[in-house]
């Protein structure tokens, strides 16, 4: 029996590790056997050789256990096939990490570039799927996305919160659509954060994402055409340029507006403005766009300042 504490040799270890898988024993109970000196000095040999002594261990061909038995050849030929195998492993172990980092950093700059935290959002879902798809743990598979699995049920909790807050919402703008089908998406974000609080409604722009993602939001109201003044027709000159009114009824100026109506129809409010106390001294509501009409509030303004 070995003394405790004695430095063991490299070819030494991987020896007492094959034995310990060949026996069956617990960690103690052969701990106690070979002299070694605790649990926590095979735990660090484990952690080191592990794999590769399980690969031996467990192959078709099983090696004697008792060093006696073996000749001095077999036993240079088999460290050497282990040590190679060693580094076989520790350059894929060094490839595997490498490759988990660019992973990494290509999601983070993915976070940065489209400003969403993709780990926080998806971890729980992936967690899920290890879990129904590889049969793995919940403990162990939250340890891959450094959580716990208390963080993990509280996810799933939150997440089946969130989608009844969703469908609420959801349900709350049909209703309200229903009564007034062209009420915009912003009157809409207005009305619900005053009905359930700010507490409960998300940004602006995540409602506007979720009336998207359920063909809710109305389409973009279309341009209307104005006044085109590239045209062949007399352009007459500013005559008011740079003339700046000190008094009520020294300059009037005339505008037309456009005002849609149900069905696309369209009608012409015509306006003579007071440029001094912008007040409205005349108006016709018409149809078209006739001269007739803005005349007529031309009148108007007269008949008023008189």
């Amino acid at each position: 029996m070995r003394k405790k504490h004695e430095h063991y040799s490299e070819e030494e270890k991987l020896h007492l590790l094959h034995s310990y898988y060949q026996s069956g024993m617990s960690k103690t109970s052969f701990c106690k056997q070979h002299g070694i000196s605790g649990i926590t000095l095979l735990n660090k040999w484990l952690a080191k050789y592990e794999s590769v002594v399980k690969e031996v261990s467990l192959a078709p061909c099983q090696a004697p256990t008792d060093m006696s038995d073996r000749s001095k050849e077999d036993y240079h030929d088999e460290n050497a096939r282990l040590k190679k195998r060693v580094k076989e492993l520790e350059k894929a172990l060094a490839f595997s990490r490498l490759e988990t980092e660019a992973r990494d950093l290509m999601i983070r700059r993915a976070e940065e570039y489209f400003n969403i935290p993709i780990r926080k959002k998806t971890w729980g879902q992936i967690v899920t799927e290890l879990v129904r798809l590889r049969k793995m743990k919940v403990a162990p598979a939250c340890r891959l996305f450094g959580h716990c699995r208390q963080a993990y049920y509280q996810s799933k909790a939150d997440i089946g919160s969130h989608v009844k807050n969703e469908r609420l919402m959801l349900d709350t703008v049909r209703e309200i659509r229903g009564e007034d089908p062209g009420i915009g998406g912003y009157k809409l974000w207005i009305m619900l954060t005053a009905l359930f609080g700010e507490r409960f409604m998300p940004g602006r722009d995540s409602f506007y994402t979720l009336l998207r993602r359920h063909r809710l939001m109305l389409p973009p109201r279309k341009a209307r055409g104005t006044t085109n003044s590239n045209h062949r027709y007399h352009k007459w000159k500013n005559l008011i340029k740079g003339f700046v009114p000190t008094s009520p009824n020294q300059l009037w100026v005339s505008d037309i507006t456009y005002i849609p109506l149900a069905g696309g129809d369209v009608c012409y409010l015509h306006l003579v403005t007071d440029a001094y106390s912008h007040k409205i001294v005349g108006w016709v509501l018409a149809d078209s766009l006739r001269a007739s009409a803005t005349l007529e509030a031309l009148r108007q303004a007269i008949d008023q300042a008189v």
